[in-house]
């Protein structure tokens, strides 16, 4: 089984042009995995030889760059962009108006808990009144015993 050591040096030696090391030779010949390496490497190498690298000649070199600088300029922007941007702005507006009318719209309503419907109680011997006065503020008693406390 090759190391990723061996596999490195495999590498480096493939890359380097000179010939194979004899310690080097004996490993790529003993594991099977070292071998692949190798003729995946060679496989690769054959392929970049047989391609023909296309070459920009001079004459070319004006058409190429302007070809280049009409790929970078950005597209126009389209027709319902500048919408959609005030869509959005009129939409946040609306319901900022909305919440700042909804909190600031007068005030809240009067309380109107004046009148008493029933009055109970768990306390053992305690009673409990109650009466409305004159201003309409309602009062509730609760009477214990005397030796309760």
């Amino acid at each position: 089984m090759a190391t990723e050591q061996d596999i490195m040096a495999l590498e480096t030696w493939f890359d380097s042009g000179q010939p194979m090391p004899a310690d080097l030779k004996a490993r790529v010949s003993q594991d099977a995995e070292l071998q692949e390496s190798l003729r995946e490497l060679q496989l690769i190498r054959d392929v970049l030889r047989g391609q023909d690298t296309p070459r920009i000649e001079d004459a070319q070199f004006r058409t190429f760059m302007d070809g280049i600088r009409q790929e970078m300029v950005p597209a126009p922007r389209g027709v319902f962009a500048r919408w959609w941007s005030l869509a959005s702005l009129a939409a946040a507006s609306f319901l900022i108006a909305l919440s700042v009318f909804y909190i600031g719209w007068g005030d809240p309503a009067p309380v109107r808990a004046t009148e008493v419907e029933s009055v109970s109680t768990e306390l053992e011997g305690a009673t409990t009144d109650f009466y409305g006065s004159e201003n309409g503020t309602a009062t509730i008693w609760i009477n214990l015993a005397e030796d309760d406390l």
